[in-house]
């Protein structure tokens, strides 16, 4: 059962260093005690990845908690890899690191108030579980096509240019829209409104650019037509097509004023609920007897998009390496990567700061790691190494 959460106060500082480096200026703090007070940068300030109540106003998803994956013991050389990794996540303030192989966990450890059931903000991670629900809806014909303009969803953007955007083309963020105003999206009390603010710079299709307000025209275009088509929003239509059905706990959702998701950031979920949702993307859209997202989709999402042989659809890929990975040309944000992954068929969920889900489907198994904020942060050192040690 989803509730709502009353309105109140500040953002974490997972989005917080982003803002920055972004150039966003800080709004004026307003009373502590004041439970109304407009959400502000300022607010942000000293709260960490397990702040997850700065995020309101929230939907909650009940979740509906099946039981615990069952476990497994590694062998030796599989156990020195997973403590080195375990080690290195510490070193980077993990809260929370599960590894799991043919559906059962091998390792899983905590710290600094990180558990199991915990719910922990992942940023970005979000926009891949986006994905997984246009899939579910097309599956379910109620979105028409991946080619459909976003004019069909969004009639704001009827006879604008804008509005010829594809769907395929913003999940695989090639939609020519300019830089969104970082601070104007994450803040807004209409966050609808906000993304669809962005201007048009360039030509869509031509280049990759990866952009909150793209994530949020996805989730406008497919919260509405759910409620059209007597669906519920998009938060009924997540807890009961794959929530519920993948067991996971209970866990949140950004809203604004009105009651929209973010569809950027903002579903906080504890360690256990992603792993169940990477092991969800392993089994090409299977969860027990039940297939919850179609095999082709999750094949389209793992297919490198024209512009970027590093992302598909909202789905970071390791098909091609790069030292440091960038989010777009003009973001100053980069990722480091120490060498190519080992196995170039993983794809991955990138929350800001190294809040990660990594899938590989050639090993059979599924990596969630969960921290505080870590710009240094490589992301070949965890999967590599236990690949590594499969081999």
């Amino acid at each position: 059962m989803l509730k709502i959460l009353p309105k109140s106060v500040s953002r974490p500082a997972v989005l917080l260093c982003a803002a920055l480096l972004a150039g966003a200026t800080q709004a004026q703090t307003v009373p502590a005690d004041d439970p109304n007070r407009p959400t502000s940068l300022a607010d942000m300030q000293g709260a960490t990845t397990l702040d997850v109540e700065r995020y309101r106003p929230r939907v909650v998803l009940a979740g509906c908690t099946a039981k615990p994956p069952r476990t497994r013991a590694p062998d030796a050389r599989l156990a020195k890899a997973l403590a080195e990794a375990q080690a290195y996540s510490d070193s980077q303030g993990g809260f929370a690191f599960v590894v799991m192989r043919d559906g059962a966990i091998m390792h899983e450890g905590y710290g600094q108030g990180g558990t199991a059931s915990r719910p922990v903000v992942t940023a970005s991670m979000a926009k891949s579980v986006l994905a997984l629900m246009i899939g579910i809806a097309l599956d379910r014909k109620l979105i028409g096509s991946v080619d459909d303009p976003l004019e069909t969803y969004l009639p704001e953007w009827a006879g604008d240019p804008r509005g010829r955007i594809t769907i395929a083309q913003a999940l695989q963020m090639r939609t020519g829209l300019a830089p969104s105003n970082f601070q104007a999206v994450l803040l807004a009390p209409d966050v609808s409104k906000a993304a669809m603010a962005t201007p048009q710079a360039g030509t869509p299709g031509a280049s990759f650019a990866y952009n909150n307000a793209v994530s949020q025209l996805l989730l406008t275009a497919l919260d509405r037509q759910l409620r059209k088509t007597g669906q519920g929003g998009y938060a009924q239509f997540l807890e009961r097509e794959l929530w519920c059905p993948l067991g996971n706990g209970p866990a949140s959702l950004w809203v604004d004023a009105g009651g929209t998701p973010r569809g950027y950031a903002g579903l906080n979920a504890s360690a256990h609920d992603w792993a169940r949702i990477g092991e969800l993307i392993r089994n090409q859209g299977r969860s027990g007897k039940r297939q919850l997202v179609p095999k082709a989709w999750i094949a389209a999402m793992a297919t490198p998009s024209p512009a970027n042989k590093q992302y598909g659809y909202q789905l970071w890929l390791g098909r091609e390496w790069t030292a440091q990975r960038r989010y777009s040309p003009e973001n100053p944000v980069t990722v480091k990567h120490s060498e190519a992954f080992v196995a170039p068929d993983l794809v991955y969920f990138d929350g800001f700061g190294g809040q990660r889900v990594y899938v590989v489907p050639s090993r059979r198994l599924t990596i969630v790691r969960l921290g505080q904020v870590s710009m240094a942060w490589d992301d070949a050192l965890v999967p590599n190494t236990i690949v590594r040690a499969l081999d």
